[in-house]
């Protein structure tokens, strides 16, 4: 995720070159641009008027405690990009488990989400349980060394945990819901009583977003081992950092391939430089941008003053956005 500079199966740029893959002119017409951090400071550096604004937020947030959900997406204009982790009010300590979410003990939260996205005005992205295949979140599979953290954190019960979540979230009369939980050997929804308005993949789109590399780099903690199946992803993800000016853009490519294969479309919800003036970085994010069709959406991390990955003291990075990578986003809704 963003605190992680760190990316497994790094390799140099000049090792992969950039290939056409797939039939057919990229659809940057249809590519979203967005930003973490402050918008406003974002433009002036690179002159991108951001269509998405990122924000990170934890189980129950909106609902229990913080703004309420609609409040919140309407803070992110204009199209809230939103990643709901399972840390608790201050990201410190652990709210849920992936097998809990499964079962259903996370279902007011979702039901609750649900609703608050039927009732915002306009396209919403969500990101569940991101970067999965790394070791620093609490619902990896995997500690650093490679031990198991045990079945309620398995790959499966990750697999069930996002399926569930998608199901929810995207509405619909109870029974279907219902009926759409059985189908995934899942437990019925558990509170309220009622249909919810549904939320079709015009209005929320859902984004599987494991890391390109794995880590640590283990069979059983392959990203594929926690895909949950086509029915239940709207587009894949990959987040992508340089730091030292090298970048798993090999395993960059082997994600985007597994995307399309089935039919999914691609984004980044978060790439930015971890330290150090890179441009080499930009060029290439800019240079997939154009050459690979089915890419939805690209946001920085982040703009913030201070920042390690700010691109204020980044000059030539900061040129390279400018001329290469602003000019490629559709118009802000």
């Amino acid at each position: 995720m963003r605190r992680l500079l760190v990316v497994a199966a790094v390799c140099a740029l000049a090792l992969v070159p950039l290939a056409p893959t797939g039939a057919g002119k990229p659809a940057v017409s249809s590519l979203y641009l967005g930003i973490t951090g402050d918008p406003g400071r974002f433009q002036g550096q690179t002159g991108q008027r951001s269509a998405l604004q990122q924000a990170f937020i934890s189980w129950d947030q909106g609902r229990t405690f913080g703004k309420k959900i609609p409040v919140l997406l309407a803070s992110l204009g204009p199209i809230p990009l939103v990643h709901i982790g399972t840390g608790g009010p201050l990201g410190t300590s652990e709210a849920i488990k992936p097998l809990q979410i499964a079962r259903g003990q996370g279902d007011a939260f979702l039901i609750a989400l649900s609703e608050g996205i039927a009732v915002h005005e306009g396209l919403v992205y969500l990101r569940l349980m991101a970067e999965m295949n790394h070791y620093r979140p609490f619902h990896a599979a995997f500690t650093e060394s490679g031990t198991s953290k045990g079945p309620q954190y398995s790959p499966e019960a990750y697999r069930k945990a996002f399926a569930r979540m998608y199901v929810i979230l995207h509405g619909g009369k109870r029974s279907a819901i219902e009926a759409a939980l059985r189908r995934l050997g899942l437990p019925p929804l558990v509170g309220g009583d009622s249909d919810l308005a549904v939320n079709p993949r015009s209005k929320l789109r859902i984004i599987w977003n494991p890391l390109g590399g794995d880590n640590p780099k283990l069979p059983a903690n392959a990203a594929t081992n926690f895909y949950p199946g086509d029915r239940y992803v709207d587009l894949v993800g990959n987040d992508m950092y340089t730091s030292n000016g090298i970048f798993s853009a090999e395993a960059n490519e082997a994600l985007y391939a597994f995307a399309r294969a089935r039919g999914k479309r691609y984004s980044f919800p978060e790439f930015g430089l971890a330290g150090g003036d890179f441009p080499a970085f930009i060029r290439y994010i800019c240079g997939f941008l154009k050459e690979r069709t089915g890419i939805e959406l690209a946001a920085y991390y982040k703009s913030k003053g201070g920042s390690r990955y700010d691109l204020g003291t980044k000059a030539k990075s900061r040129a390279a956005y400018r001329d290469c990578i602003t000019p490629l986003g559709r118009k802000v809704p």
